[in-house]
């Protein structure tokens, strides 16, 4: 089997892919990930109560499982971080299910819609289940469903495509309300096609920002300081159709950073200095480190870091569009 290295070619994530937001389980703990941040250790610790609650839940011990996760909204009501803020939202949603299982879909209902309406997390999204917004609200109408109440649930999940229509819950939304109610199949097909065309939409404007986001993750870790993100696309003449190269180059001047491309064959690459801006297709990434091995790097569109692997420093093959990037002498610093 053939194997797949990081290149300078591909990406292999689709333009249109729905937003993915993926940690990688080990980063942090084999000496290979981002050092863990106070928040960071905050936001494993509530993933770890949380965990032992989902083990009793699987169990079918639904009642200790409520129990367990109303002691974690306790124990961390407090917490404001972005990122344990997100862990939080988990507990959140999981306790709806399980008061669901327990003390009824009304309750359970009510968990949904605080949930809803009190996330203030990271708010990233995942192909398949959205964010944690809109799995909140799909979540509170399947409860009026499940309680019965037909007609409440029916526009509940309509309303679904009108507050989120780039949620990929949009289909399960679809296949609910043309289940229940055939008759009205026609206007709940438009519904999601609407939907879906501005999901794409959407993606392609993520992807279109990747330049400026890398812009300002780079200038970040230079301790640049850096416009912001809106004032950075005008600056880089960004368009749906993303940002040219001579575009990425103003918005690094604009951080009081100079760039300066560069195609690189594989025995550079491994030794150019980093942070660097890498251009794959029409995405740019932030590379933040490279092994002789490996390379680290920051991607925009999914907002997450990753290590790939890469291949022999003898392959002919490999070219890598670069923008090497300095500090220029009047380089604002980034605020604290």
């Amino acid at each position: 089997m053939k194997k797949h290295y990081w290149t300078g070619l591909s990406l292999g994530v689709t333009a249109l892919a729905v937003l993915v937001a993926v940690r990688n389980p080990s980063d942090g703990q084999d000496g290979s990930g981002p050092r863990l941040t106070r928040a960071g250790e905050l936001a494993r610790a509530v993933e770890a109560d949380r965990l032992e609650g989902d083990r009793l839940y699987a169990q079918g011990r639904f009642e200790d499982a409520r129990k367990r996760y109303e002691n974690i909204l306790r124990a961390h009501a407090a917490v404001r971080d972005s990122e344990a803020l997100d862990e939080i939202a988990a507990v959140r949603l999981r306790l709806g299910y399980a008061e669901a299982k327990t003390i009824g879909y009304e309750a359970a209902r009510e968990t949904f819609l605080e949930t809803e309406r009190s996330y203030d997390g990271l708010d990233r999204s995942g192909a398949a289940f959205g964010g944690v917004r809109d799995q909140a609200a799909y979540q509170a109408a399947v409860c009026l469903l499940a309680d019965g109440k037909r007609e409440e649930g029916i526009a509940a999940l309509s309303k679904l495509f009108e507050t989120y229509p780039e949620s990929p819950l949009a289909h399960a939304a679809h296949r609910r309300l043309v289940t229940m109610d055939p008759e009205n199949r026609e206007v709940y097909d438009s519904m999601l096609e609407q939907a879906s065309n501005k999901r794409q939409a959407a993606a392609r404007r993520s992807l279109a920002m990747c330049g400026p986001k890398a812009i300002r993750n780079l200038a970040k870790s230079l301790g640049a300081s850096s416009p912001s993100l809106k004032d950075l696309m005008e600056i880089c003449s960004t368009t749906d159709d993303g940002t040219t190269m001579a575009g990425m180059l103003r918005g690094l001047a604009s951080c009081g950073l100079n760039g300066e491309g560069y195609l690189l064959n594989r025995k550079d690459f491994g030794e150019m200095k980093t942070p660097a801006i890498q251009l794959l297709d029409s995405h740019y990434v932030v590379v933040l480190a490279v092994h002789p091995r490996e390379v680290r790097v920051y991607d925009p569109l999914l907002d997450t870091e990753a290590t790939h692997e890469l291949p022999p420093i003898d392959d002919s093959e490999f070219e890598a569009n670069i923008i090497l990037v300095s500090k220029t002498s009047n380089a604002p610093p980034s605020k604290p």
